[in-house]
Parts: C-alpha cells; sequence; structure tokens
C-alpha cells in the first residue's frame, strides 16, 4: 500500500508544516493544487529566513510571519509583517533601522541587530 502526501488529513499537515521554514513551504507546495494553497494561506506564527528576495513569498505570508531573520541587502518593507513578534537582522540597512518604530511593527518583543563595520560611513 502507498501512501501519498496528499491522502493525509489537514490537522496533520498542519502539524507537519509548523516545523518547516516559510520560504521551504512555498518552494515545496506552493501552487501543487488549491487544497495546498488554503492550507499554506491559514498558517499562522510562521518563520522566515531570507537570503534573496523574492516578492511572491512576501505577497502571501508577510502578515503571518512571526519570526524573520534577514539575511541581504535586498531592501525589505517591515511594514508588511504586522504579526512580526521576532526580527534579526544580519546585513542591516538604513531603512530597515528607521522602520523599527512601535507604529510600524506593533507586536516586536525581540530584536538582533548585527551592524557592518561600514554601516555609518555609507
Amino acid at each position: 500500500m502507498s501512501s501519498l502526501i496528499e491522502d493525509l488529513p489537514n490537522e496533520l499537515l498542519f502539524d507537519i508544516f509548523q516545523y518547516l521554514d516559510t520560504r521551504d513551504l512555498y518552494e515545496s507546495f506552493w501552487g501543487l493544487n488549491y487544497r495546498f494553497n488554503n492550507i499554506l494561506r491559514s498558517l499562522k506564527d510562521l518563520s522566515l529566513t531570507m537570503e534573496k528576495n523574492n516578492p511572491s513569498l512576501l505577497t502571501i505570508f508577510a502578515s503571518r510571519i512571526a519570526r524573520l531573520e534577514v539575511n541581504t541587502w535586498h531592501e525589505i518593507d517591515l511594514i508588511e509583517f504586522i504579526n512580526l513578534k521576532s526580527l534579526i537582522l544580519h546585513r542591516t540597512t538604513r531603512n530597515q533601522i528607521t522602520q523599527i518604530r512601535p507604529n510600524v511593527i506593533p507586536k516586536l518583543v525581540s530584536l538582533s541587530i548585527s551592524l557592518a563595520f561600514d554601516f555609518w560611513s555609507s
């Protein structure tokens, strides 16, 4: 007897998906079929590690991401992350720094910033 991931109940898929990074979910399951798209759209408290800018991924998931780790110089509009609780910036830009305000990220409780050695000279 063979099993397919599509045969699993939604509840089990929710449990499995909570352990995966949002980018991995998007690249692996988005667009497979209507059911998977709906499941992905209903996930909450997602975690995302950004190493490159992916506008499609952000359009779909930004409002449901609770933990964001940014490891890219690409500009990211933090205002889209309305449920962000934890933010880690490795390659920080001035624009990202200026967006870290309570009215932009109201639910933020954890912040970690790594400044590049030439951050202030540019």
